[in-house]
C-alpha cells in the first residue's frame, strides 16, 4: 500500500477537527457514538490524547471498537495481542499475514505518566492519566511485527496489538483532476466538487450532514459510517486534493 491515511478523531460531540494530508505513518483514534470532521486542517502526525471516560478500564469491548475505526472498510486480522501491568512490555504478533497492510494499537490508561510506543518500526509518544486512551495503526507496511511500550516511569496501563487491512484509497475523480490541473482553485470549482462530494455521500446510505457554512468543508457522521470507508473514499475522489489546494494562501 503505498497512499498513507491520517485521519483524527477526538470524542467531542460538537467540536469539529481537520483532516489533513496523508504525510505521516500513524494514525490516531477514539471510539464515539457521532464524529464531526472538518477537511483541511492543520493537523498533521503527532499523539492525540482522548477521553476515554466511557469505558471501563482494561474493557476488552474497546480495541474492538477503536480498531474498526481504522480499517475504512477492510478488517482485522489473527488475535488480539494483550499486555496488562506497569512496566515496559514488547509484543510479538508473529509473521505478517500476506493480507495484513498495518498494526493496529490501542493504550488504556490506568495510570498516570508517559510513555514511548513503537509500532512496526514507527516511534510515537503519548501522556497517559486514567481517563485517556491512545489509538493508533500504522499506515504504510511495517518494518517488522512488534509493538513496544515504554513508560518514563511504571504506571498501570493495558495495551492492545493486532493485524489489519485496510483498502487502498479512491483514486481522485477526473472531475477533480481537471478542476486542480491548473494549480488553483476557483469558487466555481469547488462549489461543483463539493455538489459531488454531497451526491457521494448520499449515495453511500448512510446519514452524513455536510456543513459548508465555516472556512473548511466539514461534515458529521455515525461512526458507523465512518468504519465504513465509504465517506472517505467520496473525500478522496472528489474534494480532499481540491481542498487542500483551496486552503493555500493566496496572492
Amino acid at each position: 500500500m503505498t497512499t498513507e491515511r491520517d485521519t483524527h478523531l477526538r470524542a467531542i460531540l460538537a467540536e469539529n477537527v481537520g483532516r489533513a494530508p496523508r504525510r505521516v505513518s500513524l494514525r490516531t483514534v477514539v471510539a464515539t457514538t457521532l464524529v464531526a470532521f472538518a477537511l483541511g486542517g492543520g493537523v498533521v502526525g503527532g499523539a492525540v490524547s482522548a477521553t476515554a471516560g466511557a469505558f471501563a478500564p482494561m474493557d476488552q469491548n474497546v480495541p474492538a471498537m477503536i480498531f474498526d475505526q481504522f480499517t475504512d472498510g477492510g478488517y482485522t486480522i489473527g488475535e488480539i495481542h494483550t499486555y496488562v501491568g506497569s512496566e515496559s512490555v514488547t509484543l510479538d504478533l508473529g509473521e505478517r499475514p500476506s493480507d495484513a497492510t498495518g498494526i493496529a494499537v490501542y493504550v488504556q490508561c490506568g495510570g498516570t505518566g508517559s510513555f514511548d510506543q513503537v509500532t512496526g518500526g514507527t516511534s510515537s509518544s503519548g501522556t497517559c492519566d486514567p481517563s485517556t486512551g491512545f489509538g493508533r495503526s500504522t499506515t504504510t507496511p511495517p518494518t517488522d511485527s512488534l509493538v513496544s511500550i515504554t513508560p518514563a516511569e511504571p504506571f498501570d496501563y493495558t495495551v492492545w496489538a493486532q493485524w489489519i487491512f485496510v483498502p487502498d484509497s479512491a483514486q481522485p475523480s477526473p472531475e477533480q483532476l481537471d478542476a486542480i490541473a491548473d494549480g488553483e482553485v476557483t469558487d466555481a470549482e469547488r462549489a461543483v466538487a463539493i455538489e459531488r462530494f454531497t451526491t457521494c455521500v448520499d449515495a453511500t446510505g448512510f446519514d452524513v450532514a455536510v456543513d459548508t457554512s465555516g472556512d473548511t468543508l466539514s461534515w458529521s457522521s455515525t461512526i458507523e459510517a465512518q468504519n465504513s470507508g465509504a465517506i472517505s473514499r467520496c473525500v478522496e475522489a472528489e474534494v480532499e486534493q481540491l481542498e487542500q489546494l483551496w486552503l493555500e494562501p493566496r496572492d
